[in-house]
């Protein structure tokens, strides 16, 4: 290995680099969460947050499913209701118009690309209507239907 030039910028850089490798050697591998500064200091363990998300989730799970199944005498398979319930139902926009004089709260979904779908989903949207269910908060019933976007 060549050796620095006595008397030139190359002699303080190569001292330089042999004191970063020295500060390099003793600073520690590992550091201890409660040795950091507050600023930079984890936040507490999401893990009781995930003890509610995880009942949720099955919940809105089985809530799906049960839908699915309930829509899968219209359609070929139980695998495909499931799609259609997850993203036509659940994906997609609709628009939600309130009409305080009939005390009703109207979702309206677009028509989807294929109609055959939509066909699908008028027996589960006219249980759903007949149900009168009121939407949480307020007087209105919900009253599902296909709106022209």
């Amino acid at each position: 290995m060549i050796g620095p030039v006595p008397g030139t910028d190359n002699e303080q850089l190569h001292d330089a680099l042999n004191g970063s490798e020295d500060c390099s050697k003793k600073t520690p591998r590992h550091v201890q969460a409660g040795d950091l500064p507050q600023g930079l200091r984890y936040q507490v363990s999401a893990r009781p947050m995930r003890y509610l998300m995880d009942p949720l989730r099955m919940l809105a799970y089985r809530a799906e499913l049960e839908l699915a199944r309930q829509l899968a005498p219209h359609m070929s398979k139980l695998e495909t209701a499931h799609e259609v319930v997850r993203h036509r139902l659940f994906a997609s926009e609709a628009s939600l118009v309130p009409d305080h004089r009939a005390d009703i709260l109207r979702v309206g979904l677009l028509h989807g690309s294929r109609s055959c779908l939509d066909e699908a989903l008028k027996p589960l949207m006219a249980e759903s209507n007949a149900t009168r269910a009121v939407y949480s908060g307020t007087k209105l019933s919900l009253v599902d239907e296909f709106v022209v976007g």
